[in-house]
């Protein structure tokens, strides 16, 4: 949060709200703020977490680049603080640090390498834009390099459907696509998975998250800050009941068509 400057911060989310809203793993992490929020700040609000039994993980960095870090190096963060297992960068938004292929090449070997050493995952997550380039500097980097695709996790690939026609390449090319819940009409989830379906997108290449307690704003086309909010905790509950009907409805109330159709 913070967007809206100082009065517009997203408030630390509740155990109350978590478990209200069906969660018990949080993965925790910054957003466009890396400044007056910190990494030490995230991994104090998850051992808290932990300490009232959730499970929960965190990702170092945030927006920007070069990457907010507890020890200075994303890869010791990655293979010595027990709850951070990759990093967060933004790519093809107008908050964005609009790194190189080069950069973006060097934080994902630096990852990998930090996962390998620490039995972790070390995947980045990447929030995306709705920018004309969409995945396009993933996709470069995956040509240029042995980089696995497995390594890069973009999220918000419903937020433009460019967008999603590349996410459902780069999910058909091996890679994990994550879309958030909450929003509505052609670009909810229920909808996209179903079209994702009809792409042969393997349906365990798509996750779905919350995006809770992280804010959304709306802008103006000269990037005035139109309204800003940040999103419910309780958005996947919600989201997977929408999908279980979509599904029900494909199938034709059918057990046996959904078994053979959609169990994969």
């Amino acid at each position: 949060g913070g967007e809206g400057s100082f009065h517009t911060q997203v408030p630390a989310v509740k155990l109350s709200e978590l478990l209200e809203g069906g969660v018990t793993t949080v993965v925790g992490l910054l957003g466009t703020d890396g400044l007056t929020r910190s990494v030490e700040n995230l991994i104090a609000q998850a051992k808290s977490l932990k300490e009232q039994g959730l499970t929960v993980y965190a990702l170092t960095g945030s927006y920007g680049y070069p990457s907010t870090t507890i020890t200075g190096d994303v890869r010791k963060d990655i293979l010595f603080v027990d709850e951070i297992i990759g990093a967060k960068l933004a790519i093809s938004d107008h908050r964005a640090p609009n790194v190189t292929v080069d950069e973006l090449i060097r934080l994902a070997s630096d990852t990998r390498v930090a996962g390998m050493l620490s039995g972790k995952c070390g995947m980045v997550t990447l929030h995306m834009g709705g920018d004309d380039r969409a995945l396009d500097l993933v996709m470069e980097a995956l040509d240029k390099t042995s980089i696995p695709i497995k390594i890069f996790h973009p999220t918000h690939v419903t937020r433009a459907e460019h967008l999603l026609e590349q996410a459902y390449q780069f999910a058909n090319r091996g890679g994990y696509i994550d879309m958030t819940c909450g929003s509505k009409g052609k670009t909810a989830p229920a909808n996209c998975i179903m079209q994702a379906k009809e792409k042969g997108v393997a349906m365990d290449r798509i996750t779905l998250s919350s995006d809770g307690m992280g804010s959304w704003s709306t802008y103006d086309a000269q990037g005035n800050l139109l309204k800003i909010g940040y999103s419910r905790v309780d958005t996947v509950y919600e989201e997977i009941k929408k999908i279980g009907a979509a599904i029900w409805d494909a199938a034709g109330g059918s057990t046996l068509l959904w078994n053979q159709q959609y169990s994969t």
